[in-house]
């Protein structure tokens, strides 16, 4: 297979295309090797974010009252219009001034990218900032933070459990006072407070830009490869590896697998045809 390298021609027995997709451009994924795919007639299935931080345009989030606030541990879950559940993952968060990133995020990222692609968005989202409890569970802790007849303030108690400033937005959205003494809260006040801990309302609007996301979805159709070889089903002596190919995992780890191994196979089966003698 001659390659065209500006307007010289160098030929090949095999060539491999690998790429990558197009997050982070600045290491050189820029889509050439997709137009260098559609070129010799393979299918471009369309390109979009996996892996990638979403944004949020809740005023506690937009208003930076949290930014950089980390949370270990806790729990996304992103609704559909009709209520039924979109995606669910757990895992550390960071808030930043434009929404959440961080693993939790990231895992969500690729689905709330689908769905604003195809005009759902924005979408319903909830964070369990303690998934380990339940509601009647974390009511206990609170109450065992605030020891009978305790005066400490609502905010102080928070603290003990919460970053400080989480803590204050909590309150804020329960309507209460944060220095409140725990012994005046009422038992509707702490309900209600406990039900924004475990289900922190969460308006998701989109997600960072492809140029941004750890992982780029869509590619080099899966059915014009051959999965033994990497071998393209199209043009003799054409192979594929990594990122170009529409192949994406749940987590970044996963994703690397997918290059270390489809990079093997396609050196491999490329070697191996170059080696051939005619």
């Amino acid at each position: 297979m001659p390659r065209c390298l500006g307007d010289q021609f160098l030929p090949a027995k095999a060539v491999i295309i690998a790429t990558g997709g197009l997050s982070y451009p600045k290491t050189g994924s820029t889509g050439e090797g997709h137009k260098l795919a559609k070129t010799v007639g393979h299918t471009i299935t369309p390109l979009y974010p996996s892996a990638v931080a979403i944004t949020c345009n809740d005023p506690w989030i937009v208003q930076r009252e949290v930014q950089g606030v980390s949370l270990s541990q806790v729990t996304i879950t992103l609704y559909r219009e009709n209520g039924k559940v979109l995606a669910s993952e757990a895992g550390d968060v960071i808030i930043t001034h434009w929404g959440l990133s961080g693993p939790g995020a990231l895992r969500v990222g690729r689905l709330v990218a689908l769905a604003c692609a195809k005009g759902q968005g924005p979408l319903r989202g909830e964070i369990d900032l303690f998934p380990g409890h339940t509601w009647q569970s974390l009511e206990e802790l609170i109450r065992e933070k605030a020891a009978p007849g305790s005066k400490r303030t609502l905010k102080n108690i928070l603290s003990t459990i919460l970053p400080e400033r989480l803590g204050k937005v909590l309150i804020t959205l329960a309507q209460l006072n944060a220095e409140c003494p725990f012994e005046r809260l009422t038992g509707s006040s702490l309900e209600f407070l406990v039900r924004q801990m475990k289900a922190l309302p969460l308006r998701v609007t989109g997600t960072r830009p492809l140029a941004e996301a750890t992982v780029t979805a869509g590619g080099v159709h899966i059915k014009e490869i051959n999965p033994r070889t990497m071998a393209s089903k199209l043009i003799q002596g054409l192979f594929f590896a990594g990122e170009i190919i529409d192949v994406d995992a749940h987590t970044g780890g996963f994703n690397m697998q997918v290059a270390f191994s489809t990079g093997y196979v396609a050196g491999e089966a490329a070697a191996s045809l170059a080696c051939r003698k005619v």
